[in-house]
């Protein structure tokens, strides 16, 4: 069988255009990868910021909570440590002169008022010396 210039030159053009095509086949595989893998990392980098925000929010609710123990733990000692070092005298209700009482200080009444309503029970005001 003779094979004539033409006929190679057609089985060289299908030959190579089978090449192309498996190229370009492997080209756009490569770049849905690389597409998908793209995909892929900003989704985990967005669910770290995600999580580093949600993270960030609970620590400076903690600190705020944190604050507010400690700020209520100092006005707490401060006013005792004033009224136990006689700074000021304090003003009880009724029911609690019995501790002063107790601790061996004087309770006296220093101010009588009228029966209060729901804010002021008892409305006995009565001072330690």
């Amino acid at each position: 069988m003779v094979v004539t210039v033409s006929m190679a030159i057609r089985v060289i053009t299908i030959i190579m255009v089978i090449r192309d095509i498996l190229v370009i086949r492997v080209i756009v595989v490569t770049m849905v990868i690389m597409v998908i893998r793209d995909i892929l990392v900003i989704r985990v980098i967005v669910v770290t910021m995600v999580i580093m925000v949600i993270r960030d929010i609970l620590v400076i609710r903690v600190i705020v909570v944190i604050m507010v123990i400690i700020a209520i733990s100092v006005i707490t000692v401060i006013n005792v440590i004033m009224v136990f070092t006689g700074v000021y005298s304090i003003v009880i209700e009724e029911d609690l002169c019995w501790l002063y009482i107790r601790s061996g200080q004087k309770c006296q009444i220093i101010e009588k008022r009228e029966e209060g309503g729901r804010g002021n029970p008892g409305a006995g005001w009565w001072a330690w010396q």
